[in-house]
């Protein structure tokens, strides 16, 4: 998998666009640089396995798993009680249905089922999650992901 490195100007300024979330922008980034990270690589019924898998990890209830058909970006809902997937996206071939997309609105709705609305969305907890489904459901080397979180500067709490 290619990845794409971070330079500490790049950070910063992703950080200031949304002081209530500031990791927001840099977890994007974070996932962006695994260039495999957005292809439409699995059907509807394989993200809801990731999302049953994540749930099952946590021993938290599954929410409802659809697909939206407009290129609105993948969604967890909690108010619903859904998580939405990218059904298409502008690119042939892009689009929110792989795992690590799976993951990360699974782990929003695990960090809600577990705290509620306290922590931040992207924060430490949101990413010690994530980074836990990540590791566990193979999608990349433990050590890579470690390697690419530290250099993004994100920030993650073990056991969340």
């Amino acid at each position: 998998m290619q990845r794409l490195s971070a330079t500490a100007e790049e950070i910063a300024r992703l950080r200031a666009k949304d002081s209530a979330d500031p990791q927001r922008e840099v977890v994007y980034a974070f996932e962006a640089s695994w260039s495999a990270w957005g292809n439409n690589d699995l059907t509807l019924e394989q993200c809801r396995d990731a999302v049953r898998w994540a749930c099952r990890a946590y021993d938290v209830p599954m929410p409802q798993v659809t697909q939206h058909h407009t290129e609105a970006m993948s969604e967890c809902d909690v108010a619903l009680g859904r998580i939405s997937f990218q059904a298409k996206a502008r690119r042939a071939g892009r689009g929110g249905k792989n795992a690590p997309v799976a993951l990360h609105e699974a782990a929003h709705w695990i960090v809600w089922q577990k705290h509620g609305d306290k922590p931040q969305d992207h924060g430490p907890v949101f990413m010690g999650v994530y980074m836990a489904l990540l590791i566990g459901y193979n999608v990349a080397p433990a050590s890579a992901l470690r390697a690419s979180a530290r250099e993004w500067k994100l920030r993650w709490r073990k056991n969340s």
